[in-house]
């Protein structure tokens, strides 16, 4: 990866790219992008492949939805995200190696035994 991609990235370039691809931004930011576009061969190959994911999505038949269809389709996807969240918001239990070795207090016990051992068998 080039300095310039890298600095376009860093600045949100990615949405841009794409709203230039599909004709989507106002003439002046058009414009702006589309000298990136021009100074940027990654952002070129980038803009490219963003237009023939465009073009293949157009080329593909409308989904028909029936009134009712239509109006359950957003309740729906907002539903099964709120669902996702919950998943992923149950904390996790831990395992056999996280209750033992990774807790502090027996951490720092097996410390301890470790030393008392040395020092009793170099003490011998």
């Amino acid at each position: 990866m080039n300095l310039a991609h890298w600095l376009h990235t860093l600045g949100g370039e990615g949405r841009r790219l794409a709203a230039y691809a599909a004709d989507e931004l106002p003439p002046a930011e058009r414009a702006r992008v589309a000298f990136v576009v021009e100074a940027c061969p990654v952002c070129r190959r980038k803009v490219e492949a963003y237009q023939r994911a465009t073009a293949a999505l157009r080329a593909l038949p409308r989904a028909g939805l029936t009134t009712e269809e239509a109006a359950a389709f957003l309740p729906e996807v907002n539903r099964r995200i709120d669902q996702g969240r919950a998943v992923m918001a149950r904390p996790a239990r831990p395992g056999l190696r996280e209750m033992v070795w990774d807790h502090p207090r027996l951490s720092l016990a097996s410390a301890c035994t470790a030393i008392l051992l040395i020092i009793a068998t170099s003490a011998s």
